[in-house]
């Protein structure tokens, strides 16, 4: 894939007359290429500051360049010069304090970004690049490349960007999963909170927490506690809703695949007449719930009726539910569909579910969510 990869950027590059020609020594030392972002920033579609750091092998001039390519996916069409900044670790200290002039930067077809330089690089200096304003790909993990005038592509090592970045407070969050784990194990999902389970925060006490996922089939509370009290809850999935209670405000990160790999049939989950812990599997920010419970119908020949006729949010500032303007009409009527908050009842409104929140539905019968792909 990595070998495809540099092909791909070699032919493009000579395509549209920027030619990155080989040399028997390259600039770029392999093995050395590395990626840095703040620990906050590496999520699906945020925009970060990339930090890629290499040894220079070769002496690099003035007006000479250096590419940097980045994985599919990766926005780079708004960048400015003034987002790019190279700078020379300086032996004495260790530290990348000398700047090097630049005089441009170029965006190549394949997420390049070629910064010109206005000044030399010596032989045997590290290199940083600071490109800032980066919007990222999806979630997954990646490698970047980076070239220069006299030197093919390297690869830098793997570096991950998260699906989502989910802020619990303190008591009670309700909360979902807007991707599809590979790894199901609450222990994976929740790593950072078992991480500081029995640490001293900042009141003198120690964090705790517990997750509780109501199964309406069975009518029964799954609960797992980091004092070990309950364990029955062992793993969390896309579709579904949790209360998260914490002891302290923790932030953790969640890495997903937008749908499950798989060439079987859809994702379906298939719910009781009986309120229902509900969570959107969705890659936008909010999806009409219009949309995505589109599928869930009563049988015939009610089949055009929605047969969820409440749903519930939760607000973590006052700890309290909220009830939303959800009123469906039927189906094949357009009208209703994205019209929010509600008219004067008993007018009919949609209403927006939010990516991570979760929600309490009420189904009037038995129906099954079928989510969207994308």
């Amino acid at each position: 894939m990595k070998r495809a990869f540099s092909i791909v950027l070699a032919l493009a590059l000579v395509m549209t007359g920027m030619v990155v020609s080989a040399a028997p020594v390259g600039a770029v030392t392999p093995g050395t290429v590395s990626v840095w972002h703040a620990a906050c920033d590496n999520v699906a579609g945020q925009n970060m500051t990339y930090r890629i750091t290499f040894h220079n092998n070769e002496l690099l001039v003035a007006n000479e360049y250096i590419d940097v390519a980045f994985p599919a996916g990766t926005g780079i069409a708004h960048l400015l010069a003034a987002n790019v900044t190279v700078f020379l670790m300086v032996p004495a200290t260790g530290l990348y304090t000398e700047v090097v002039p630049i005089t441009g930067i170029i965006l190549g077809p394949t997420r390049t970004v070629r910064v010109l330089l206005g000044a030399p690089i010596e032989k045997s200096r590290m290199v940083r690049v600071w490109i800032a304003g980066v919007t990222n790909p999806k979630s997954c993990d990646y490698f970047l490349q980076v070239g220069t005038s006299n030197t093919s592509p390297q690869d830098s090592g793997t570096y991950t960007i998260f699906t989502a970045k989910v802020t619990l407070t303190p008591g009670k969050n309700l909360i979902s999963l807007p991707a599809y784990p590979a790894d199901t194990s609450i222990e994976v999902v929740l790593a950072t909170l078992f991480v500081e389970v029995g640490e001293i925060q900042s009141d003198g006490k120690p964090f705790s927490f517990s997750v509780w996922y109501w199964d309406s089939w069975e009518q029964e509370w799954v609960i797992y506690a980091s004092d070990t009290s309950f364990n029955d809850l062992t793993t969390m999935e896309a579709g579904k809703a949790y209360w998260i209670k914490v002891s302290h405000s923790i932030v953790f990160k969640f890495k997903g695949d937008p749908y499950p790999k798989s060439q079987g049939p859809p994702q379906k989950w298939c719910y009781p007449p009986s309120w229902s812990m509900i969570g959107p599997a969705i890659q936008t920010v909010a999806v009409n719930a219009s949309y995505y419970l589109r599928h869930a119908m009563l049988p015939w020949p009610s089949q055009n009726t929605y047969a969820v006729n409440t749903i519930l949010a939760f607000s973590p500032g006052t700890q309290q539910f909220i009830n939303t303007s959800w009123n469906p009409g039927q189906a094949n009527d357009p009208a209703w569909m994205g019209v929010y908050p509600a008219p004067v009842w008993p007018a009919k409104a949609d209403y927006e579910l939010v990516q991570m929140r979760g929600y309490f539905m009420s189904f009037l019968g038995e129906a099954c969510i079928v989510p969207p792909i994308g």
